[in-house]
């Protein structure tokens, strides 16, 4: 599966930062609003946006 996405707002945040959050599962929930469970690792499982 393929996932493209496009960031539309401005981030007060470092490139490094942004990338830690979105692969934090709290950090991410809080970032967009919708609970998500995510790993960092590769090809591990992940659900976003409540699911």
């Amino acid at each position: 599966m393929k996932l493209n996405f496009e960031v539309t707002e401005e981030i007060g945040a470092s490139p490094q930062q942004v990338y830690g959050a979105w692969l934090n599962s709290d950090q991410h929930s809080a970032m967009t609003g919708g609970e998500a469970i995510i790993s960092d690792l590769v090809g591990d499982s992940f659900t976003a946006w409540d699911g």
